[in-house]
């Protein structure tokens, strides 16, 4: 089988996250024009920090298997919860997943969402919605002790986008230890920087290393390249979700990646770090 051939090489993975250490200044600057992250200053400025909280988290736990991009479905999350008159309660959720199309494996997420606003976090969030800016560890905890306590891309997923709710108060938030979120962007740059080995085309590995035994070598993969280039996974996971993004959306093209980055976020990546990324691409 092709899996069974799968390899992350660490070396590669050290080189890359040099490079991409490069550039933490255009990091700094893509976080803050990050299209989720306005949505999270969106919300905050409408509903206030405690409300804003409570409903970020509970987002995210659900932002998976979606009809749309990832940024286009935070949008639409924005400007449906900036109405004061929206609940911050299971129904309310239940309509926006229905007419933002988030409908896929629905159950499951209704029951999610309604372990999260039954919780004791969020009850924690009410009275002070920054609570966990200084130990997003802490926040990491609880919500993976909600949903069995094993590692989760969408709680951790979560506290990328608390930490985003954080800095966006004016708290600095420690986000030292938390582990990258492994979704269908942080694969696909694993697999296109050529961090993974032995795999066939890139969308049938994509599936293959985020799920299965391939899943804890993944993300120790994405730890290496942190590690390697002095970054928190945070701040990687800022860079691969709107720079993957846009290398996936141009069908890899580098040159127009580069354009269209500049055009979107006002940063220049350099040309060869772009083709770096994408050396491994394959059709």
């Amino acid at each position: 089988m092709v899996g069974d051939l799968i390899r992350f090489n660490h070396e590669r993975a050290c080189f890359i996250g040099r490079r991409i250490s490069m550039l933490k200044h255009v990091i700094e600057i893509l976080r803050h024009t990050d299209p989720q992250f306005k949505a999270v200053e969106s919300l905050i400025s409408s509903r206030g920090v405690n409300e804003a909280s409570i409903l970020i988290i509970a987002n995210s736990l659900i932002s998976y298997q979606l009809s749309v991009k990832g940024e286009e479905y935070w949008v639409m999350f924005s400007h449906y919860f900036s109405d004061k008159g929206k609940s911050v309660g299971l129904n309310e959720f239940t309509s926006f997943m229905g007419l933002s199309g988030n409908t896929r494996l629905l159950d499951q997420k209704k029951r999610r969402l309604a372990r999260f606003l039954s919780s004791s976090i969020v009850r924690e969030l009410s009275d002070d919605g920054l609570k966990y800016c200084v130990d997003l560890l802490e926040l990491n905890r609880q919500l993976s002790m909600l949903y069995g306590g094993d590692y989760s891309k969408t709680v951790v997923f979560a506290v990328k986008m608390y930490s985003y709710l954080c800095e966006a108060s004016g708290v600095k938030p420690l986000t030292a230890g938390i582990k990258p979120p492994l979704d269908m962007r942080n694969a696909l740059f694993l697999l296109s920087s050529c961090i993974v080995e032995g795999c066939g085309a890139d969308t049938e590995c994509v599936g293959k290393i985020m799920s299965g035994r391939h899943r804890n070598e993944a993300v120790n993969a994405l730890l290496k390249v942190c590690e390697c280039g002095g970054l928190n996974c945070i701040e990687l996971d800022v860079f691969t979700w709107l720079v993957t993004g846009v290398l996936r959306d141009t069908g890899f093209n580098v040159y127009k990646s580069s354009r269209l980055i500049k055009e979107r976020y006002g940063v220049e990546i350099p040309v060869d770090t772009l083709q770096e990324i994408s050396l491994c691409v394959k059709s």
